[in-house]
């Protein structure tokens, strides 16, 4: 939708195509508002990937201001936050809601860019870690360094995503990756 100008927030595509999700994965059945409200409940109560707090935690020690930038809404995004015992305030999260487009569009993160930038930190390295090639890509255009978590994809697919200045198995894996970025 955003890339033809027609933002809608994914909550709402995922609500309202949830009934033609289950049809394309052969599931002949009819939600009710109930269910459907059930599930878009579920979302909101998903926990973090194993090792996130200590990877955001060892950042912030290695002089890191980590910032989110989601397409999620930013209520349900500060949510996922608080439930894995990590402190990101609404400056620190940027949804794609605020722009009105979506990612991977380069204005998402030539917002995150100017945003970082007017926090104070323009001239600083910047960094965008993300477990997805596609958000990287866009990432890398907007002046990011880029970092690859293999917990969605499993494989960077470089022959078609290029290569990324750092890959890391998970969380753990990153933070010392990381961590040697910022001791140089």
């Amino acid at each position: 939708m955003s890339v033809v100008g027609s933002y809608t927030p994914i909550a709402n595509i995922l609500k309202e195509t949830l009934q033609r999700a289950l049809r394309i994965v052969d599931v002949d059945a009819t939600p009710t508002a109930d269910q459907i409200d059930a599930v878009m409940s579920a979302f909101k109560s998903m926990g973090p990937r194993p090792g996130l707090k200590a990877c955001f935690d060892g950042l912030r020690a290695h002089g890191f201001d980590v910032y989110g930038v989601t397409n999620g809404g930013k209520e349900t995004s500060l949510g996922y936050y608080h439930k894995a015992d990590i402190t990101l305030d609404d400056a620190h999260l940027l949804s794609c809601d605020d722009v009105k487009v979506a990612k991977p569009d380069l204005r998402v993160y030539e917002n995150a860019v100017r945003t970082v930038e007017a926090a104070g930190d323009s001239g600083k390295e910047r960094w965008f870690v993300a477990a997805h090639s596609w958000d990287l890509i866009a990432a890398r255009k907007a002046g990011f360094k880029t970092a690859w978590v293999a917990s969605e994809e499993h494989d960077p697919v470089t022959s078609v995503f290029g290569k990324f200045d750092i890959y890391a198995e998970d969380f753990n894996e990153l933070l010392e990756n990381m961590t040697k970025v910022a001791l140089k």
